[in-house]
């Protein structure tokens, strides 16, 4: 059984690897890190990895304590200068890889989602920078980042990260399903909202054999099924055959027979071109209430085995996304940020994710306090990171475990 010790050797273990092939994860493979420094390379790496919201300066202080020869803010700054924002990602992904999946009927259930990250007001640049609007009179910076969150094992899996000029959501969401693995012996599902809804993603995802689930507008379900709602019952399930084209001639139609099963690629489709012309799919498009006056569409390709009441129950687990995009932000400040560098930002968003995800497994060594029959306690999840951060840091020794146990509410 892992345990916040074991937890934290394995996350250093990670480090340490990557500097083995440290030529794949900074900018002069012949030059950087070569020398000693006050700040190697592990030692950049777990400094960045455990930032809070102070100035560098202050952070140095608190980390290295408050003695006269510690690295300076200059010093911080050109070590990180040297470190490829890919190194962060890699390490999430080894990080993840020790850690064991939780299962619902098979499935490794993946939420996915995208959120606006705001940055230091930064008009040069031109990747983040978005110019005066209603939204804001002297304009801002932010990026779109589009993720994969485990939803029973509480864990980051994967990001794409876009500029917010162009945050095309169901385009990441089509990268993050090509670079899922299907190894380990359990399917994947992807559980999006409506901004995902796109015939693109889901033939993506039928290509990966990854299982999807995704809400709908209103208005798409009835593109999809090619009737109104107003003609079907007020809940419904049943599977339509579509087949996805380019071309709107009748004429250069397959099956002009089956006119109804076709639809028109208005916009980027990548299983459509010169070699293959059409690309059928089948998608299952349900309609479940959810209060006595609003409902819910849901296309997906799972099986009829889950029934509409199991994809309701699934569906309604994809809210934990929001909440843990709430504590990455504000409890574990990947929206405060210490540099306005675009690849020093890129450094700070992985490297809260693999943060997050660190809090997270030990976290779950904590034992659930009872009370009576029927009430149980929760830990406090923002006093709890806060603490393992310490730890990670190295300020705490005592045994976290119990400081966190402290933290419980009902």
């Amino acid at each position: 059984m892992k345990n916040p010790n074991s937890i934290k050797k394995i996350l250093c273990k990670d480090i340490k690897s990557l500097e083995k092939n440290i030529q794949l994860f900074v900018k002069n493979p012949e030059k950087d890190f070569t020398r000693n420094r006050k700040l190697p390379f592990q030692q950049i790496m777990k400094l960045i990895l455990a930032l809070e919201k102070e100035t560098i300066s202050n952070e140095l202080f608190k980390y290295f304590g408050y003695e006269a020869d510690i690295p300076t803010a200059s010093s911080f700054c050109q070590q990180r200068a040297k470190i490829l924002p890919e190194a962060f990602r890699e390490l999430l992904y080894r990080f993840n890889q020790h850690f064991k999946p939780r299962l619902f009927r098979g499935l490794r259930i993946l939420a996915c989602d995208g959120s606006e990250f705001r940055l230091p007001l930064n008009e040069k640049d031109k990747v983040t920078y978005m110019k005066p609007s209603s939204r804001s009179v002297i304009g801002y910076n932010a990026l779109h980042v589009v993720v994969l969150y485990d939803i029973l094992a509480d864990r980051y899996t994967d990001a794409v990260i876009n500029s917010f000029a162009k945050p095309n959501e169901p385009r990441g969401l089509c990268q993050l399903t090509d670079r899922i693995e299907n190894s380990g012996g359990y399917k994947n599902l992807i559980i999006a909202d409506r901004g995902f809804a796109a015939y693109n993603f889901f033939a993506h995802a039928i290509e990966k054999g990854v299982y999807f689930m995704v809400r709908a507008k209103d208005d798409n379900t009835e593109y999809m099924i090619g009737k109104k709602l107003d003609e079907l019952p007020d809940q419904f399930d049943m599977t339509v055959h579509r087949i996805l084209t380019k071309s709107k001639s009748v004429r250069n139609w397959k099956k002009p027979e089956n006119k109804d099963q076709y639809r028109i690629c208005k916009n980027y489709f990548d299983f459509v071109n010169e070699s293959n012309s059409e690309y059928g799919m089948d998608l299952r498009v349900l309609r479940f209430k959810i209060s006595e006056t609003a409902y819910e569409n849901i296309v997906t390709n799972l099986p009829a085995d889950f029934s509409p009441a199991t994809i309701k129950k699934l569906y309604e687990m994809r809210w934990k996304i929001e909440t843990s995009f709430c504590t990455l932000k504000h409890t574990l400040g990947a929206t405060t940020l210490h540099s306005k560098k675009y690849e020093y930002i890129l450094q700070e968003v992985w490297a809260r994710m693999v943060l997050y995800n660190f809090c997270a497994e030990i976290i779950k060594c904590t034992r659930v306090k009872k009370s009576g029959k029927r009430l149980k306690y929760k830990i406090n999840v923002s006093q709890a990171m806060k603490i393992c951060r310490q730890f990670l840091k190295s300020i705490i020794e005592a045994d976290i475990i119990i400081l966190m146990e402290k933290f419980f509410y009902q």
